[in-house]
């Protein structure tokens, strides 16, 4: 078990698999447990965080701040069968010539576990369990054949050599923490089949001064203390070669126009800050153009669908794909759709037309009744050049009955007008047809097709 070292911990796979998985602060409170919290000592003259309404946090022993979720949470955890799910992805796109690397990015907790203060011991964390579940998942996401990067020790490795990865006041990584976990990414990219065979680029670089960054989570913690607390301020280089937006044009996603052999980073605004230059510093690490693109406030799924529902995926597929995602963004939203729409997306199996129809309305339908029922498919909605937000699904079983399923893009992503819906989970006698309506009018060239599970 890890102890104030930060070290790694070893595999506990039975114990953790006796630990109880809806343990949270909230129970430990209850029991009475939390009380030591409210009189732990303050460098800012700070008083109920811990029930705040706004944002329940904890002081720690140097000056920053762990949020009570998800730092707090012990049990980051991927079952099987998104585990199967990353594995297909990946399958998938390695297929058609793209590496994916996954990177569970840590909670502050997991990377900075040395300046917990001891409140966290009241309310029932503990940092070597803690450990002991992002390891294992790591252990089974590489045995699975999913290319993996420990975040968590590369955090580790620069907090215990005195540059903090993670802002005091702001749950996104430092460029501090960006370097360690972009020279983590690049060891995994280098050791990936056909590394040596792509052209490399040099970067370096260079400070050009600091910059201060709005953060929300800072405003919230201000409101519980007397004293200032410190800003979110971060070094600023200028050798970077990204691509950075925010979600508005689908002709402003990573590859358009740009060379297939780079990488692309998609994710949050926990590494994709472009200020705080992850991409740059991968770029320095790996010596191949990176591109980045993230969804402010968006979730696991959020920047990688808009990314792989593009046309400039289509048209210039990177070498190396990098899913940085926050290990508290769980993968189980939204039951199978959002993985499923992934590997569809990452694959080329899309080539049966449906033929649709166009009532008075702007609603679509199309039949289904001529699809192989012992086949696995996905439906691929192209809405004619329409930067849709939303589109709903409604489907008609042969009986006569009617279920409705509905993708929404978060409203910072980019609208590619693409969505994938998976045909699972409905009816075993059959689907008739599908009727589709959309938050705009479809373009003048809407198409469906099916798509057939690759091998």
């Amino acid at each position: 078990m890890t102890g104030k070292t930060g070290g790694r911990a070893p595999r506990r796979t039975m114990c953790i698999t006796r630990i109880g998985r809806r343990l949270t602060v909230a129970a430990a409170i209850a029991a009475g447990l939390g009380a030591a919290g409210a009189r732990a000592e303050t460098s800012y003259g700070c008083s109920g965080l811990l029930d705040s309404d706004l944002i329940p946090a904890i002081e720690d022993t140097a000056g920053g701040f762990y949020r009570v979720d998800p730092d707090m949470k012990m049990y980051h955890w991927i079952d099987e069968v998104r585990i199967d799910g990353l594995k297909r992805l990946s399958d998938t796109l390695a297929r058609h010539g793209t590496t994916l690397v996954y990177v569970p990015v840590p909670t502050r907790a997991l990377a900075m576990p040395n300046a917990l203060p001891q409140v966290a011991d009241h309310l029932g964390y503990d940092e070597g369990v803690a450990a002991s579940v992002y390891d294992e998942m790591l252990d089974r996401l590489r045995d699975a054949g999913v290319r993996t990067v420990d975040g968590a020790s590369a955090l580790r490795r620069a907090a215990n050599a005195g540059r903090d990865p993670v802002f005091a006041t702001d749950p996104r990584l430092t460029p501090e923490g960006n370097d360690a976990l972009a020279e983590a990414v690049a060891g995994e990219i280098r050791e990936a089949p056909g590394y040596e065979a792509l052209p490399k680029s040099g970067f370096r670089p260079r400070e050009v001064g600091q910059r201060e960054l709005p953060s929300l989570n800072r405003v919230k913690l201000q409101h519980h203390c007397a004293t200032e607390l410190p800003r979110v301020v971060a070094t600023v280089y200028d050798s970077v070669r990204e691509a950075q937006v925010t979600g508005v044009s689908e002709s402003m996603l990573p590859g358009s126009g740009s060379a297939p052999q780079g990488i692309v980073v998609v994710g949050t605004e926990i590494t994709g800050e472009p200020v705080t230059n992850f991409a740059g510093f991968l770029s320095a690490h790996a010596q191949l153009t990176a591109q980045t693109y993230f969804v402010r406030g968006g979730g696991a799924y959020d920047a990688i669908s808009s990314y792989l529902t593009s046309a400039n995926f289509r048209s210039a597929r990177p070498a190396v794909l990098v899913w940085a995602n926050p290990v508290w963004n769980g993968l189980g939203t939204h039951a199978d759709q959002p993985m499923r729409e992934l590997i569809a997306a990452a694959g080329n199996s899309c080539t049966l037309d449906l033929p649709l129809n166009q009532g008075l309305s702007s609603t679509l339908r199309a039949s289904l009744g001529g699809l192989d029922p012992r086949k696995t498919y996905t439906l691929e909605l192209d809405a004619g050049g329409t930067p849709a937000q939303r589109a709903s699904f409604d489907f008609i079983s042969t009986t006569g009955q009617s279920r409705t399923r509905t993708i929404h893009r978060h409203e910072g992503a980019a609208l590619t007008g693409r969505f994938y819906m998976p045909l699972s989970g409905l009816w075993p006698e059959g689907i008739e047809a599908v009727e589709i309506e959309m938050d705009t009018q479809p373009g003048a060239r809407p198409v469906l097709r099916a798509c057939v599970e690759e091998d």
